[in-house]
């Protein structure tokens, strides 16, 4: 209890006497000092202000200093997108992807050091992909994929691109004729 209200609480024992239970009246004993020395009450008091102030600052920055993102999640400062784009044989037509037999392009994206970063699968049709991906250098690895999950391409190298923190790096690798395979033909690796 803060030593102002332990005085004046201390003031109203002393002058009220208390009821016990069955209706008996009790004196509490007086209490004449405060229990504490006003070094200590300056100290409880430096350090309340020190909490409320830290309170304060914590409820300005929660206001002030959060971003907004739908979805309720910030971004990673330190992330960018890459939008991986593909073509075969020079364009986008989505007959191609029947005429080769391809559903899906499967992208796998290495890290700096040659892990997999990141797998993503997208339709043939869409011919692009985008990730969100730690802003750092990036290579890759691109193949169709047909129906029945069997590759139905050459799997062709993305070269390396780099991601810059906010920013998008566009990345397009294209597929010649003789990479892809038709779909009565099987795929040699």
């Amino acid at each position: 209890m803060p030593p102002d209200r332990l005085v004046v609480r201390e003031a109203q024992l002393a002058r009220k006497p208390r009821r016990a239970r069955h209706g008996k009246e009790v004196a509490l004993p007086r209490v004449d000092a405060p229990t504490h020395s006003a070094a200590e009450g300056t100290m409880r008091k430096g350090t309340i202000a020190s909490l409320l102030g830290v309170a304060a600052l914590v409820a300005v920055c929660s206001s002030a200093c959060t971003n907004h993102v739908q979805g309720g999640v910030a971004p990673d400062p330190g992330s960018g997108t890459v939008t991986q784009t593909w073509t075969i044989e020079g364009t986008s037509a989505p007959a191609k992807c029947t005429e080769f037999g391809a559903s899906q392009m499967r992208v796998v994206f290495f890290d700096s050091v040659f892990t997999i970063y990141s797998t993503a699968l997208a339709p043939c049709t869409d011919f692009e992909l985008s990730r969100d991906v730690r802003a750092q250098s990036y290579t890759g690895r691109a193949t169709f994929i047909g129906p029945n999950g069997a590759d139905v391409s050459e799997t062709l190298p993305i070269g390396n691109f780099i991601v810059a923190p906010g920013g998008t790096t566009v990345s397009t690798v294209d597929f010649p004729a003789a990479s892809l395979v038709p779909p009565s033909a099987p795929v040699q690796q």
